[in-house]
């Protein structure tokens, strides 16, 4: 399948995450969001890696993905087809260094994101690569556990 077509069918997504005006991920300029077709291919293709990742790392089955996703989806801060947005910075060796977003209203949630996210090692991102990265995750409920949710 052509690149064009590829890029048109997740190029929005894309844009909105990398920050590129896109709607999955893309970098931000001084100005704001970088348009998608201004993005060079390598930072498309490197945000919808990261993007991947921590997504992963989100729904991951460990106590504190589980209890952030009950979280979120108990407060409807990113269910029901609401993607989580954040904004991520990476070191030169990959290292996510920072990760931003809407703040929850439990700082228990808040700290239990930025464990799973900052400190996290993603490959190194292309040489001149803006940042942040803008990304838009759609996660899974966590499994019920019948209980009440408790960050």
């Amino acid at each position: 399948m052509a690149y064009n077509n590829v890029f048109s069918r997740v190029g929005h997504r894309l844009a909105a995450m990398l920050g590129l005006g896109l709607a999955a991920a893309a970098p931000a300029t001084a100005s704001g969001p970088m348009a998608p077709s201004a993005a060079p291919a390598e930072w498309v293709r490197y945000a919808e890696g990261t993007t991947s990742t921590i997504k992963d790392w989100l729904q991951a089955d460990d106590e504190n993905a589980l209890r952030l996703r009950a979280y979120l989806h108990a407060s409807n801060s990113a269910g029901a087809g609401k993607p989580l947005m954040l904004k991520i910075w990476v070191a030169p060796d990959g290292t996510v260094s920072r990760v931003g977003f809407q703040p929850f209203a439990h700082e228990e949630a808040n700290a239990g994101l930025r464990t799973l996210v900052e400190g996290r090692k993603l490959p190194a991102p292309p040489a001149k690569m803006l940042l942040p990265i803008n990304i838009a995750v759609e996660l899974e409920p966590a499994p019920s556990t019948g209980g009440t949710v408790r960050m």
